[in-house]
């Protein structure tokens, strides 16, 4: 007896819950199989590839119209399924739009194709053509993606950067990968229009909202992007975590497991080194206290010294432990050790005249201005924070440290630094 044939609605149905039950399981596979490589993710993506055309690509011949050209985006979908471009996927999904100018899918599924291709334009005429049909969140998060890429990137793409994906959000604010590219874009942002804060604090808010999304929760590149955001705010925790997070999502990807090892090795010298008071002698660190020049003590306010009990104005100098609840005040330190390049931030320790250490970090430093020990440091309304990270292993990282992300509130032996 011959099979009954499906009617084109069901079989289209089957064909595409198969297609989305393979990509489900691409995106699991590293959670599902910790100890699997990449090896073994493409000879599952064989398998999948295989089963799925020798079941349903037969009955394409049956299907007509609109009904073929979703048949044949389908197909192109299991062809694009890997990170690299495929010919066939291309020619498959050409095949729908072209049969179908109005499958929106398609031309999504295209354009993905395209970019992965290195066809930019190609790829950025088929999210436009979408868009000039439907308001589609995934056009615009893609359309976001290209308008930010090196390639072309300019003050003004950047800012339909940001554009494109606030539209794909307002279209569904429950979408953990519009909240991602969002992110994304505002963290490209920081990075080409001077590092303001706000533009940080902006795409960590976004990175945070996309993992509420149960599908983003396994993204390796959202952990990457959240732990690369942190490292810049100095959350330690929370970009180690993150890039641990992002490494045991796609094992093959060593970038994040070497930004843990490096940020680890960071960790661990700024806690030795404020520990040990850069290693310097007490004696020696007596003498360097003392050695402050009345000129040193000028750049922020007047050269007359007070005691923590005698000060009535918050822009007086004080010693490090009232910085956290003075944020008003400045410091005056003796740097008695610099770090290694590891940091993303000048960094150096530095003590004040309590013989109280702490980390320095100071970002958006001009490398030829490097601090030696025995410099002065005049920093005004210091932001001190206490860290205490958790290493691998159980070991942990204890200092405190201040902030300075504007250079103009640093002064070095009394001069300040010039704007740049």
């Amino acid at each position: 007896m011959a099979e009954e044939e499906q009617p084109p609605g069901k079989f289209l149905a089957d064909f595409g819950d198969a297609v989305m039950e393979m990509y489900r399981k691409r995106n699991m596979f590293y959670q599902q199989n910790p100890s699997a490589c990449e090896a073994d993710l493409e000879k599952m993506l064989d398998a999948e590839i295989k089963r799925i055309l020798e079941q349903f690509e037969p009955k394409l011949t049956s299907l007509k119209g609109t009904d073929k050209s979703v048949a044949f985006m389908l197909v192109g979908r299991v062809h694009n399924v890997r990170s690299t471009h495929s010919k066939l996927a291309e020619e498959f999904l050409y095949k729908a739009v072209k049969m179908n100018p109005m499958l929106s899918d398609a031309w999504n599924e295209l354009g993905e194709c395209y970019y992965k291709g290195g066809q930019a334009d190609k790829a950025l005429n088929c999210f436009q053509c979408v868009l000039k049909h439907v308001q589609d969140k995934k056009a615009l998060r893609n359309l976001s993606i290209i308008l930010r890429s090196q390639d072309r990137l300019t003050a003004s793409s950047l800012q339909d950067s940001v554009q494109r994906s606030r539209e794909a959000l307002q279209l569904d604010f429950d979408d953990g990968a519009s909240w991602y590219n969002l992110g994304n874009a505002y963290l490209t942002t920081f990075f080409h229009r001077g590092q303001q804060e706000k533009d940080l604090l902006q795409a960590l808010s976004c990175y945070k909202k996309a993992l509420h999304d149960e599908d983003q929760k396994s993204n390796p590149d959202l952990h990457y992007s959240l732990a690369e955001a942190s490292r810049y705010t100095e959350n330690f925790q929370t970009a180690l975590d993150s890039y641990v997070a992002s490494h045991r999502f796609n094992p093959s990807w060593t970038v994040p497991l070497d930004k843990a090892d490096n940020l680890e090795m960071y960790l661990k010298e700024l806690d030795e080194a404020v520990r040990s008071k850069g290693k310097m002698r007490p004696r020696k660190l007596e003498q360097l206290v003392k050695n402050v020049k009345p000129h040193h003590d000028k750049a922020f306010g007047g050269s007359v010294k007070k005691s923590l009990a005698e000060l009535t104005s918050s822009d007086e100098r004080v010693g490090v432990a009232g910085t956290a609840e003075r944020p008003n005040v400045y410091v005056l330190l003796k740097v008695v050790a610099t770090l290694s390049s590891r940091a993303l931030a000048f960094t150096c320790c530095a003590v004040d005249e309590h013989l109280e250490c702490v980390a320095v970090s100071v970002f958006n430093f001009d490398e030829g201005r490097a601090m030696a020990v025995g410099d002065t440091l005049a920093i005004a309304r210091p932001v001190l924070r206490a860290h205490n990270v958790t290493l691998r292993g159980g070991a942990r990282a204890s200092f405190r440290l201040l902030r300075v992300t504007d250079p103009r509130t640093l002064a070095v032996n009394g001069r300040p630094i010039p704007n740049e």
